[in-house]
């Protein structure tokens, strides 16, 4: 049987939260390739995430990708290989036996100590949340003014693809492709996409924006227009419009 969108939101998925230099705080889903947003505070960005993540799995499920699910702990066997040079091995052997501890436990401490490292030199940067990480952002960053990049319906990032799209919204595609070199933009009514598709858009087409980014990572449907040589220009969701515009 084929699983939900409720199914996915129910599972212990990693959200991961960073601050990047001069660009605000980034987060994205660990497991969910493209399930991303970003904003000026870590506030706006969890509340963002929480947003797309709907519209990541609903746009997924529609194109049959599969979706990945969380890794549990007992996956990870505690046990892994290393190749190492010669003379590194020789190194450590050699700490160890300095140190009267086993080679085993002097890497064991070592990579702790690493991980360890990592943590504190920058705990206020970065965070690896669950599904209810509402609220978590206040721990994490002092309050500021919220000049948040919000999702919009147009994404300055233009991803290019080696592939044509397949399925639901294929026949957009080729709509688009199939017009005029001399037209620079197109406006078209939710009505007439669903008339070239041949079937109706989701609810979140009619009720979110951020449905109609340009960002194919987290956009299955954006692959449509972006691999047809257009991107979304303004979409009015009171007329139920949306325009285009070529590359």
């Amino acid at each position: 049987m084929k699983k939900s969108v409720e199914y996915y939101l129910g599972l212990p998925y990693s959200v991961e939260l960073r601050r990047e230099p001069d660009e605000g705080w980034f987060v994205h889903v660990r497991e969910w390739p493209g399930c991303m947003s970003q904003a000026d505070t870590a506030e706006e960005a969890l509340a963002n995430i929480q947003e797309v993540i709907p519209l990541w799995l609903e746009g997924a499920l529609e194109s049959n990708y599969e979706i990945p699910e969380p890794r549990g702990a007992d996956e990870y066997s505690g046990r892994f290989m290393v190749r190492v040079p010669r003379s590194l091995h020789r190194s450590l052997a050699e700490l160890a036996e300095r140190e009267a501890v086993s080679l085993n436990s002097l890497v064991n401490l070592a990579l702790a100590a690493l991980v360890g490292q990592e943590r504190q030199e920058a705990p206020q940067a970065r965070a690896v949340l669950r599904p209810d990480f509402a609220g978590a952002a206040t721990r994490l960053a002092p309050a500021r003014p919220a000049k948040t990049r919000k999702l919009d319906a147009v994404n300055e990032e233009k991803p290019v693809y080696n592939t044509a799209p397949t399925g639901k919204y294929a026949p957009l595609q080729m709509h688009l492709i199939g017009m005029s070199h001399s037209e620079g933009r197109a406006q078209l009514s939710f009505a007439e996409i669903e008339r070239i598709i041949g079937d109706k858009l989701p609810s979140s087409a009619h009720n979110h924006r951020a449905w109609w980014s340009n960002h194919a990572d987290s956009h299955v449907q954006a692959r449509a227009w972006l691999e047809a040589g257009w991107e979304v220009d303004s979409v009015d969701q009171g007329a139920q419009t949306v325009c285009f515009r070529r590359k």
